[in-house]
């Protein structure tokens, strides 16, 4: 007995061993491939949490909209450490400036997560940048993952609610195919129109929703070893996907049911400029920002990025030209930047620098008064 516990011990001392190595030299490979982003630690945590709060809810005119909630010093992969995530009653992204503002002036921004601020605390997005500079009360509406119609449908929505002077809708060009994808626009009668949305009730769990309630071995495995975690990104959920039923929310009316043909991409413009100007806010403006050019872990992102902004970019600047809206275009910053400097800005999204640089871009564009 005492030779059969012998061997036991001496293989799991040696598998532990073994996969104490296999985490060292993983850890140590991935920071050498991306040494020249100052922004990626490789010794912490992986990018998953068993517990990661979801901050929206369903909106049946903009499929999801943000919901009222404070996370004190998340843990959320990649964001900064103990940042704060909080979405105030009237379902903006607080700014946690502690300061007297102008009450006769307000400004509005929408977006997608470049504007909310993914990966910064509240007070480190460039909407409270922008406060914090002007006294100006701003109200940040930008929501991750909005594509281009649903950030000016809610642009429209809250201009409804209360008066504003300033509208900033800040795109990333990956904006337009998001409403393609997630079915945002319709044709209805020859014309192109906002779609709306209700809950598919017919949708089962995510597949491992089904089996994971309590928080398993292999999941303390995959927050604390990249080994385990890479396994499961790259081989169980690519096998889970396929049978996944992930959407409880569907488009309430389907674009080929209506019309079976493809939005173009100047209709699509056409489509959001005219609507976008037909705001009831005297200032408006557009801002184009952009991914990262050169950060690998998002290479699938910034390849998809690049292809809408040679599809979209010339149509936009031509269509906001003839309808007298400004566009401000970021690609001016980094024009002569190094490549160690651009790696500061980033981190999937904006850092807390990359957003301040992006806020004195819009103080030195804008006459705010």
């Amino acid at each position: 007995m005492n030779k059969i516990f012998k061997i036991a011990l001496t293989n799991l001392i040696f598998l532990f061993a073994f996969g104490l190595l296999v985490e060292i030299s993983l850890r140590t490979y991935l920071s050498l491939k991306h040494l020249k982003n100052p922004n990626i630690n490789y010794w912490h945590k992986t990018w998953y949490r068993f517990h990661n709060p979801s901050y929206v809810e369903f909106d049946d005119k903009l499929n999801y909209s943000p919901k009222t909630i404070h996370i004190k010093k998340t843990d959320r992969p990649r964001w900064k450490k103990n940042s704060n995530i909080t979405i105030n009653k009237e379902k903006f992204r607080a700014n946690d400036n502690d300061l007297t503002l102008n009450n006769n002036i307000k400004i509005l921004t929408v977006g997608d997560s470049y504007t909310f601020g993914d990966q910064v605390s509240n007070n480190e997005t460039w909407p409270s940048c922008l406060e914090k500079n002007t006294k100006i009360q701003v109200d940040n509406a930008g929501v991750s993952g909005y594509g281009t119609s649903q950030a000016v449908r809610r642009a429209k929505i809250e201009s409804q609610k209360r008066s504003y002077d300033y509208l900033i809708w800040s795109i990333i060009f990956l904006d337009f195919n998001r409403d393609v994808i997630y079915q945002n626009l319709i044709i209805e009668d020859d014309n192109l129109k906002f779609n709306n949305f209700i809950k598919d009730n017919s949708s089962i769990m995510h597949s491992e929703e089904l089996f994971l309630k309590d928080k398993m071995i292999y999941d303390y495995l995959r927050e604390y070893s990249f080994a385990f975690y890479l396994f499961h990104r790259e081989i169980v959920k690519k096998i889970t996907n396929k049978f996944d039923r992930k959407s409880v929310i569907k488009p309430l009316y389907n674009t080929k049911d209506t019309k079976d043909i493809e939005i173009t991409p100047t209709e699509h413009v056409d489509f959001l400029i005219n609507n976008f100007k037909s705001i009831n806010i005297s200032k408006k403006f557009i801002l184009l920002q952009y991914t990262d050019e050169s950060n690998n872990t998002q290479e699938v992102t910034r390849k998809k990025n690049n292809k809408e902004v040679k599809k979209y970019k010339d149509i936009l600047l031509e269509k906001a030209k003839n309808n007298n809206i400004i566009v401000l275009d970021s690609i001016e910053l980094f024009s002569n930047m190094t490549d160690f400097e651009k790696r500061t800005l980033w981190l999937d999204h904006h850092t807390p620098k990359g957003n301040l640089l992006v806020c004195k871009f819009l103080l030195n564009s804008i006459k705010f008064n």
